[in-house]
């Protein structure tokens, strides 16, 4: 599974390449601090999934969001923010973000998501390695005022 990390904290970045680390099936292919960057790198790369921070250098991760969840197929999209308003929550959900996470709390909640990608993944071709397949009958979806799929993740059952 391919990954792609956004945001402008290199310690962010490091936490979650120490989190990684603990899945040999989860490839970090790029990362980026600014919007544009991201965007290029994303659509270069063609990540299965990215973490998206909301406040970025020169910009915010809402324009990343609206332009990378415009292609098709998009990747899965975690926002993990320092700022968890609930009117930043609403707008990434209306954005297609696939979840939504507060890194001072919730930073936990990425390891379970990335164990369900990589079963369902494996259960599927991979030429069907989007958003649907990989989340397939395990996570619960809905759709979104803008028609994207959104996901959410059952507590995990240890």
């Amino acid at each position: 599974m391919k990954l792609f990390l956004v945001d402008d904290s290199i310690l962010i970045q490091n936490c979650l390449e120490a989190l990684v680390s603990d899945f040999p099936e989860i490839e970090i292919v790029g990362r980026a601090e600014t919007p544009l960057k991201a965007i290029k790198g994303i659509r270069e790369l063609k990540p299965d999934a990215v973490i998206l921070d909301i406040r970025l250098k020169e910009g915010s991760g809402f324009d990343v969001l609206l332009n990378i969840k415009a292609e098709d197929p998009s990747p899965v999209v975690i926002m993990l923010t320092n700022f968890p308003y609930a009117q930043y929550r609403e707008k990434s959900m209306e954005l297609g973000a696939d979840f939504f996470f507060d890194k001072s709390t919730e930073f936990d909640k990425i390891a379970p998501i990335f164990k369900r990608m990589i079963q369902n993944a494996h259960r599927n071709h991979p030429a069907e390695k989007n958003a649907d397949s990989l989340w397939a009958k395990s996570i619960n979806s809905k759709t979104s005022k803008r028609g994207k799929k959104q996901y959410t993740v059952p507590s995990p059952e240890l």
